[in-house]
Parts: C-alpha cells; sequence; structure tokens
C-alpha cells in the first residue's frame, strides 16, 4: 500500500517540509541507507482519513491520498476497535475464527 501525503501532513509528520528531505538527499549520493526522517518514524503509530476513488476502487489500486492523519491514541484506539476484526478461539478445533467487519465505503 503507498500513501500520498502532502506538504502540511509531511511537515506535521517530520518536522520539515517535503521538499526538504528530497533535497538533501538527491545532492548525496545514495549508500542505501534510509533517511533519519523516514527511521524516526519506526514505531510510531497513526490513523489516516484517506481518499478512495472509484478508479482506485475498479482498478483495485493500493495507493491512496491522505486526508489528515493523527498520531492521539484515543483516535488510533477507536479506529482500531471499528476496524480489527475480533478473533475467537474455539478450542474443540485449535482454530481462530474472525467476526465480520462493517463494510468499508469510499467517502
Amino acid at each position: 500500500m503507498s500513501l500520498s501525503l502532502f506538504n502540511n501532513e509531511v511537515q506535521a509528520m517530520v518536522g520539515r517540509f517535503a521538499y526538504q528531505p528530497c533535497k538533501k538527499y538527491a545532492k548525496s549520493e545514495s549508500d542505501g541507507s534510509i533517511p533519519t526522517e523516514i527511521t524516526n518514524l519506526i514505531g510510531n503509530k497513526y490513523a489516516f482519513k484517506v481518499a478512495i476513488d472509484d478508479y482506485n476502487v475498479k482498478k483495485l489500486l493500493p495507493v491512496f491520498t491522505v486526508l489528515r492523519f493523527s498520531n492521539n491514541r484515543e483516535i488510533i484506539n477507536s479506529v482500531l476497535a471499528c476496524a480489527t476484526p475480533i478473533k475467537t478461539f474455539c478450542s474443540h478445533d485449535n482454530e481462530a475464527t474472525s467476526n465480520t467487519v462493517s463494510a468499508i465505503t469510499s467517502l
């Protein structure tokens, strides 16, 4: 899956405008390392509100434009509660099953 973020979202997330890391790393020869702005995101959790248009749905494209995002724990927990299937364990067959998840609709 790919998420497209614009300047305001990038600045809020990594503390720089999107063009700054691009300029910084485009000038230097790449040694294959991951930029600090990206590695600083490892271990963080975010909830994303994304745009899913008809074209993405029809073509099953895993690329979405981020409309908003949050690292607020309450928001993340409320999204997880709605989107995560509840697993139940059936002792008689040693198999975990999922309950149904309500349909996700486009904006």
